[in-house]
């Protein structure tokens, strides 16, 4: 009889059912074409000096972490970042995605970059990584993480070098160079 009744309170519990809530659909895939448009047009704010339109790609929130160089951090400071590069001759921003992962919530995207100035003068390369996050129904750059390959422009013919002048890191390059023709 004790067996019966074990037997019995088993099976007579009630059933519990779990609701789950509706998850977004999103496919990896499907950034791949939007993170390369957006790298496009971003690099090439560089040419038209456009900070509004550069900083627009970041969430209110975002931050750039660069090597030797403080958080910047929010809109003020993103477009102090953008004209402060723009100042320092800054005039192309090469962007390849390598890789994204991620989910509906945020995505991570990882790549290569190549900076330039005068649009077709190499100045510095590197690796970056760059979270993705969605803020008003758009997808925005939430942080971004710039990793140093090196730093000094290589030399042209009838340029040399007159004087390396420190200034202040972007975490692109650390010098300005200024050159004087031959």
């Amino acid at each position: 009889m004790y067996f019966f009744t074990v037997l019995t309170s088993c099976t007579s519990a009630p059933e519990k059912t779990e609701k789950r809530a509706a998850v977004p659909i999103f496919i990896i895939d499907s950034a791949k074409p939007f993170v390369e448009a957006t790298n496009k047009m971003y690099g090439e704010t560089f040419a038209s000096g456009n900070s509004a339109k550069f900083v627009s790609c970041y969430t209110s929130d975002a931050c750039i972490y660069v090597t030797n160089v403080p958080n910047m951090c929010r809109q003020q400071a993103i477009t102090d970042f953008f004209n402060g590069a723009y100042a320092m001759g800054i005039r192309n921003l090469k962007l390849t995605t390598e890789r994204i992962t991620g989910s509906w919530e945020a995505f991570v995207e990882t790549g290569s970059y190549e900076l330039f100035v005068d649009k077709r003068m190499s100045i510095d390369k590197g690796k970056y990584i760059v979270i993705w996050k969605e803020e008003n129904g758009q997808w925005k750059m939430h942080g971004i993480f710039g990793i140093q390959i090196f730093q000094y422009p290589p030399l042209k013919s009838k340029i040399f070098l007159q004087e390396i002048t420190e200034v202040f890191n972007f975490g692109f390059f650390m010098t300005v160079v200024k050159k004087k023709p031959c």
